[in-house]
C-alpha cells in the first residue's frame, strides 16, 4: 500500500538515526530495503525508511525504534544460539554470490538485449545490491544499539573515563585487515616496482581485484592505470597492520581486567560484525558495477543522463519507463531535492513545495544541535590532534581536501579514503565502533571521534579545533 504524504510529515516527530553521505534512490534504496527482509532470520523487521537527497548527497534515516526492537533480538539470538551469527552469514554469502554470477555474464553482451530485456535485467541487478546487503543488514541495529552497552559494562572495571576510552578503543581494534588495507598495501608494493612495464602489469593485475573500489551509492568510477599510476605518485609511507600484535594485546586486556563472560561475548560479535561489514561493503560496491552498467546502456536508448536514473524507485522498474513522456522532467524534480520514503513494498516522492516544508521543518526541529557548546563522542583510535576543520559532504569536498585537516562529516565510506588519509584526526556524527571511519582511523593510526551527533552542525569549514579521542571531546580552539 502506498504511502500519503500525511503518513511522511507524520515521521518528522520520530526518533532516526542519520547518516550522511553520497547517494542516489535507486542505488541506496535497495539497500535500505533490505533491512524489510528479515523475518525469515529474526522473526521481525525492520518497518519503515526515510531518506532524503539532493544533487547526489543524501540522508539515510533508521527508525530509532526499529533499531533498538530488532537489538534486542539480535542480542537474545547471540546469547541463545552459539553458531546463530555464522549459520546467517553463511546463507548470506552463498545467496549474493549466486545472484551476482547470474548477473555479471549478461553485462557483456548488453546490446542484444531488447529494451523490455533490459529493464528486467536492470531489475535484476538492483535485486542483486539488495541481497548484497540482505540478512547482513542485521549489522545495523547490533552495531547502532550496543557501542554504549558495551562501554557501560566495561565502566565496571574501569572508573578513570580516559583509561576507559583507549581501553574502548584498543577492544574495538580490528583483527582482520580491511579490504581498503588490503588494497593499500597492494598499492605501496606497486610503488617499489622498478620498470614502466613490469609496474604496468603489475597496475592492471591490481584493477582487476580492485577495480570496484572507488564505486559508492552516486555511481560508479572507472580506474584506468594512469589514474593508479598518479594515486602511486602521491602514495605515503605506508603500516602493515599487524593483526597479531592486536589480538594478542586484546587477550591481555580481556585477561588483566577479568571480563565477564556475557561483555567477552558481545566484543568478540562486534569483531564479527566488524570484519562481516568490511566485507559486506565489498559485495555491495562490487555489485554496482554491473548495475551501473545497465543503466548507461538505457539511458542512452532512453536520450536520458545516467545520473537521473538514479532517482528512480526500485519499484518502478518496468516498460512504462519506454513510455513515460515525464520521466525526464520528473527525475530532474527530484534529483533537486526529494523525500524519499519506503514501507513494505509502498513508497512515495515528495518533490518541491512538499521537500522545502519536510526539510525546513526538519531543520528547525535540529536547531537544538547548532546550540551545543559541547562535542562529545565515542572515541574510534585514540590520540591528540589540532588542525582546521574541513567539513566533507560530497566526492567535491572529497577531490579539495587540504592536508593536516580534521575530517568531519556524518559519517565516512570508502571513497573518503584520498581525504582520511590526508586528515590529522576525523569526526563523524554517527557510526559505532564497527564503522567504516573507526575501522579505517585505527588502520591509519590517527585520531577519531565517532557518534557526536552534531559535530557537521556546530563546526564549521576553517576552525581550529583540538580532537582529544582519548576523552572523546573536540574542543573549538
Amino acid at each position: 500500500m502506498k504511502p500519503t504524504k500525511k503518513e511522511v510529515f507524520e515521521q518528522i516527530n520520530k526518533k532516526w538515526y542519520r547518516q550522511g553521505f553520497n547517494c542516489t534512490p535507486l542505488l541506496l534504496g535497495p539497500c535500505g530495503s533490505s533491512g524489510m527482509d528479515l523475518k525469515p532470520t529474526l522473526g521481525d523487521t525492520m518497518r519503515s525508511f526515510l531518506y532524503e537527497f539532493k544533487n547526489d548527497y543524501g540522508l539515510a534515516c533508521y527508525s530509532s525504534e526499529d533499531l533498538d526492537r530488532l537489538g534486542a533480538v539480535i542480542l537474545g539470538k547471540i546469547r541463545s544460539e552459539r553458531d546463530f551469527l555464522k549459520n546467517v552469514r553463511k546463507e548470506y554469502e552463498r545467496t549474493f554470490k549466486t545472484a551476482l554470477g547470474e548477473i555479471t555474464p549478461s553485462i557483456r553482451s548488453l546490446s542484444s538485449f531488447s529494451d523490455k530485456e533490459l529493464i528486467q535485467l536492470l531489475a535484476n541487478s538492483v535485486a542483486t545490491i539488495r541481497l548484497s546487503v540482505g540478512q547482513a543488514h542485521i549489522i545495523e541495529p547490533f552495531a547502532l544499539t550496543t557501542d554504549h552497552f558495551i562501554k557501560k559494562k566495561l565502566r565496571n572495571y574501569i572508573k578513570d573515563e580516559k583509561k576507559l576510552n583507549l581501553c574502548l578503543s584498543a577492544l574495538s581494534q580490528p583483527i582482520k585487515k580491511s579490504f581498503i588495507n588490503e588494497s593499500e598495501e597492494e598499492l605501496y608494493a606497486l610503488s617499489l616496482i622498478k620498470g614502466k612495464d613490469k609496474r604496468a602489469r603489475a597496475i592492471t593485475i591490481y584493477l582487476k581485484r580492485f577495480f570496484w573500489i572507488r564505486n559508492s551509492y552516486a555511481g560508479r568510477v572507472k580506474r584506468t592505470v594512469s589514474d593508479i599510476e598518479k594515486e602511486l605518485e602521491s602514495l605515503g609511507n605506508f603500516q602493515p597492520l599487524d593483526t597479531v600484535k592486536i589480538k594478542k594485546e586484546k587477550r591481555e586486556i580481556i585477561k588483566e581486567l577479568k571480563l565477564d563472560t556475557d561483555l567477552i561475548l558481545l566484543l568478540e560479535t562486534s569483531d564479527f560484525m566488524t570484519e562481516w561489514q568490511d566485507k559486506r561493503k565489498k559485495n555491495i560496491l562490487t555489485a554496482i558495477d554491473p548495475m551501473e552498467a545497465v543503466l548507461e546502456e538505457l539511458a542512452s536508448r532512453l536520450s536520458i543522463d545516467v545520473s537521473l536514473l538514479r532517482y528512480l524507485s526500485e519499484y518502478e522498474l518496468d516498460e512504462n519507463l519506454l513510455t513515460n513522456k515525464k520521466l525526464k522532467a520528473t527525475l530532474q524534480e527530484r534529483r533537486k531535492g526529494c523525500i524519499y520514503f519506503t514501507a513494505g513494498n509502498g513508497f512515495i516522492f515528495l518533490t518541491g513545495e512538499d521537500y522545502a516544508r519536510f526539510h525546513k521543518q526538519v531543520g528547525d526541529a535540529d536547531k537544538q544541535f547548532s546550540e551545543a557548546k559541547d562535542i562529545h563522542g565515542l572515541t574510534a583510535s585514540s590520540g591528540t590532534a589540532v588542525g582546521k576543520v574541513m567539513i566533507c559532504k560530497s566526492i567535491q569536498d572529497i577531490s579539495h581536501f587540504v592536508r593536516g585537516s580534521v575530517l568531519v562529516a556524518s559519517m565516512t565510506r570508502p571513497e573518503y579514503l584520498p581525504a582520511m588519509k590526508k586528515a590529522v584526526a576525523i569526526v563523524t556524527d554517527e557510526g559505532g565502533i564497527t564503522s567504516h571511519a573507526a575501522i579505517i582511523s585505527r588502520e591509519l593510526g590517527i585520531p577519531c571521534i565517532i557518534g557526536t551527533k552534531n559535530a557537521t552542525k556546530i563546526l564549521k569549514d576553517g576552525m581550529l579545533v583540538e580532537v582529544k579521542a582519548n576523552h572523546g571531546l573536540v574542543r573549538i580552539l
